[in-house]
């Protein structure tokens, strides 16, 4: 599986997960998976195919900044190789136990030279790619009995931040809602009041802030 495929690049960390879920359920503490779709630094190398590439010569990885100031490469929302990869990922969490995942990263890429990157395919819209993996990802959790919830920051509810999703967040209709707040950012009360009159239109949708 795509999963396999990059088990060589696997960062330190747990090796059991089954193991690490099933001790937190013992105890009467119910766990949260978190997975990073998009922003996936180490997938790239292993599934070049499902990466952002270079305009002009795609053999190269894009990066979303110079390598000397820690630029890293991004997995292409528009590649089925990688929504594919990340499916698969959560379907290995609930397999382990887990039944609630937190998925952040939906988005495409930021940083500089994002004139530079190269999608393939583009004729579908950024807010179309992105809800129909959403919608994929809600149903396969479904399926299996695990809930579903997505994490974006707060920008990303309003128009001005909206630009590497390609619509306001809650256009995706993910049901589940996390919202990442920066305490520091300017009107930050004023913005989460705003958002709070946005959910209450949409009586399906939960937000955790």
């Amino acid at each position: 599986s795509a999963v396999e495929a990059t088990a060589s690049l696997k960062a330190d960390g747990i090796e059991d997960l089954a193991a690490v879920l099933g001790a937190f359920t013992t105890n009467g503490v119910k766990p949260a998976v978190y997975i990073n779709a998009f922003r996936d630094e180490l997938a790239p190398y292993a599934m070049r195919d499902a990466a952002v590439k270079y305009k002009g010569d795609t053999k190269y990885l894009w990066l979303d900044g110079t390598t000397d100031k820690g630029g890293k490469p991004w997995l292409n929302p528009y590649s089925a190789q990688a929504t594919g990869y990340i499916k698969d990922i959560v379907a290995e969490v609930v397999a382990a136990g887990g039944s609630d995942i937190i998925v952040g990263g939906i988005q495409f890429p930021t940083g500089h030279g994002l004139d530079l990157g190269f999608y393939g395919d583009t004729t579908t819209t950024k807010q179309a790619v992105l809800a129909a993996f959403i919608s994929e990802l809600n149903a396969l959790a479904a399926q299996k009995g695990a809930v579903m919830y997505y994490e974006f920051p707060l920008a990303a509810f309003t128009a001005d931040g909206a630009a590497q999703y390609g619509a306001v967040a809650l256009e995706f209709k993910a049901v589940n809602y996390i919202v990442q707040v920066n305490a520091a950012e300017a009107d930050v009360a004023a913005k989460l009041a705003a958002l709070a009159a946005q959910f209450s239109e949409q009586s399906a949708a939960t937000c955790f802030v």
